[in-house]
Order: C-alpha cells, then structure tokens, then sequence
C-alpha cells in the first residue's frame, strides 16, 4: 500500500531543487548529483529522494554516513558528494558541516590512494595480460561476429546494434573517451558535444564541449584516428536509414544511449568477449598504463620548465624540427 509519504516523496523534483542552489553545474553534473543523491536515499531505505531533509541529519544522518565509511572508497566519495549537495537543497544552499567533512575526508582517502598507483581488487582480477591492446582484439573478435551483417544492405535496430558494439569498441581501442561517445551530436552544434567530418577531409573530428574538466580545459577537438574514421563513413550511413534521432549512439529500442548505459554496455561485451569487465574508466587506465614511459617523461620536463603542458607545446619550433 502506498503511503502519503511515499507520494510526496515521488512527487519531490531533486533535479530542480538542486537547479536552484547549484546555478553554475551544468546539466550533466545536475544529472550526477541527483543519481548520487537517489543512491545514497536507496540505503537509507527510501525508494524515492525524500522531500523533506530528517533522512540526512541529526542521527539518521550520521548513522547513514557511518553506513557510507564501509563501502570501497570509490563508490563512498560519490555518495558523499551527493549528500553533501543533498544537504544544500534543504538547507537553502548552505552547506552541512558533517557532510562537508565527510566528503572532504573521502576525497582525501581516495586522492591518497590513486597517489599510489596501485591496481584495485576489481582491477587486478579484470587486468588483460595484453594491456590495452585487448581492446583492439575485443573490437576484432566483435566484427567477426557481424561480418555476415555488414554485406547485408538493410538491417533491424537490434542488427545494427550489434554493429553499433563492433564500432564502440574500436574507437575504445584507440582512443581514452569517458563516456562522451553518447553525448556526440552528427550535426553542427556550437553548444553540444559533436562528431563531424569536416569538408575535404577524411578523418572525423570529435569537438566536446560539455565534459567532466571543461573548466580547466575548455573545448577539446579531437582528430579521430585513421581506421575508426574508415569505419564509421562505412557505418553511418548505415545507422542514418533506421535511426530517427541525431545522436551518435542509440540503445536497443533506437533512442539515445545514456552514459551509464554506455558504461555498462562497453562492460557487459568485453566480459562477454574477452572473458574480461573493461568499463570506460578501465580503457583510461590500460592506455595511460601503456604510456607510462612517454607521460612520465613529459611531466619531468614540464616541472623542469616549470610550466604547463600547454604552455610546454608552444615552446616546439616546428621548423626546427623539420630542419633537422
């Protein structure tokens, strides 16, 4: 039987609650908080973010962040920033001492223990004795699967979705994306993420304007590499006659892919191809691993010039290298 509070809770709108104290998150950070805030109303027993805010304070909020403390410290610090926005929606946009220091204690903890670069439990048991190069077989071994699909000039959606995985797979394999891929836009966009070709060109170029360190990075363009962008001219067109929205990915029912779902299907076929779970995260730190050498080579420089990468590549004289 449905509750009164059960109602109200259902009817509570986090999203805009949190709009309103948050005014510089954009709305893919917004969307974060409000996942982080329902997960952390999950354990504390609620089906729905509650409405009103005893759930995250006095006893019931120090009990649910002692709950917190014994979960992996990756999983933790999400939640406490999630708490730590929650507190604002209730609180006018103060912020809560407890769950500030919370958060700020989880931050620590887990910038202390990617400090020291050692692999997590999860990491150990899914490491691919090929390193990052398993990618570029899982991506192999995917389009074998749909080699009969590919002569074939019209498809179903559940068809080109499995082609859809054999071209995620190889851009993972060549590139260190978050989940960007599902937020590409196929036209001209000066506000959204974009994977355009560019006139008289024939390499893709990806443009992410909305990203997790566009702060400090602004606008990334990305020249796409030589193999994934054969493949995709032979793709999208392909996509384009049986997919009615613009953007790059879809899910099984043709609407867009959501980045968790991205997350989850990049898991789900490696494990199923490679006997191995490489999420989006993983692809980073197989390919930063395989680089280890050149990144760390790079950053002794830059702290003996004592200046920022970027500032490091204006330096490169061009014709001098020719020259030589």
């Amino acid at each position: 039987m449905t509750t009164k509070k059960d109602k109200e809770n259902s009817a509570f709108d986090a999203y805009s609650a949190l709009k309103k104290v948050c005014t510089e998150c954009t709305e893919s950070t917004l969307k974060n908080y409000v996942r982080s805030i329902k997960r952390l109303a999950k354990l504390a027993g609620h089906d729905e973010i509650p409405g009103t805010k005893g759930w995250l304070f006095g006893k019931p909020g120090k009990a649910l962040i002692n709950k917190v403390k014994k979960l992996p410290l990756t999983k933790a610090r999400h939640l406490f920033l999630g708490g730590s926005q929650a507190a604002r929606i209730y609180g006018n946009a103060e912020r809560s001492a407890m769950w500030s220091i919370a958060m700020n204690e989880s931050s620590n903890a887990y910038r202390t223990h990617r400090n020291r670069q050692t692999s997590s439990e999860t990491e150990k048991r899914n490491w691919p004795d090929q390193g990052y190069k398993v990618l570029g077989k899982a991506a192999s071994m995917q389009k074998r699967k749909i080699t009969e699909l590919l002569k074939k000039s019209d498809h179903t959606i559940a068809q080109l979705f499995e082609i859809q995985k054999a071209i995620i797979l190889l851009i993972y394999s060549h590139h260190a994306f978050r989940t960007e891929p599902s937020s590409w836009f196929l036209k001209a966009d000066d506000k959204k993420n974009t994977l355009l070709r560019p006139r008289g060109s024939r390499k893709f170029v990806v443009t992410n304007r909305v990203h997790k360190t566009q702060k400090s990075m602004g606008v990334l363009k990305i020249v796409l590499d030589s193999s994934v962008s054969k493949a995709l001219a032979k793709y999208l067109p392909l996509r384009k006659k049986l997919i009615k929205h613009d953007y790059f990915l879809f899910n099984r029912s043709g609407d867009k892919l959501t980045s968790p779902a991205l997350s989850k299907l990049l898991l789900r076929t490696t494990s199923a191809l490679i006997g191995k779970k490489i999420g989006v995260r993983m692809t980073r730190i197989l390919k930063a691993t395989q680089h280890a050498g050149l990144i760390e080579k790079a950053d002794r420089l830059r702290t003996e010039m004592g200046h920022s990468a970027k500032m490091s590549l204006s330096y490169i004289r061009k014709d001098a290298k020719k020259a030589k």
